[in-house]
């Protein structure tokens, strides 16, 4: 019976960068498409209350009480 050997580290290597390499183009193209409200409203019903705020300040409370307009911050 033959043995056959591998490089586990090598092998590994080479999927990550395959996985790297499509996830990329993937996320370039996603990232090029444009979004909807109803996107926003879904992702911030998933956020728990009393968690800190984005970047901008502007936590998920405060959007949901004052409401969402097109002018909505970026960070949100």
């Amino acid at each position: 019976m033959a043995k056959v050997t591998c490089d586990r580290e090598s092998d590994i290597e080479d999927l990550i960068q395959t996985v790297d390499a499509c996830t990329e183009q993937f996320d370039a193209k996603r990232l090029e498409l444009l979004f909807d409200i109803s996107e926003i409203r879904y992702a911030l019903s998933k956020l728990g209350n009393g968690k800190t705020p984005g970047i901008c300040g502007i936590s998920k409370e405060f959007v949901v009480a004052f409401g969402m307009s097109s002018r909505t911050s970026s960070c949100v």
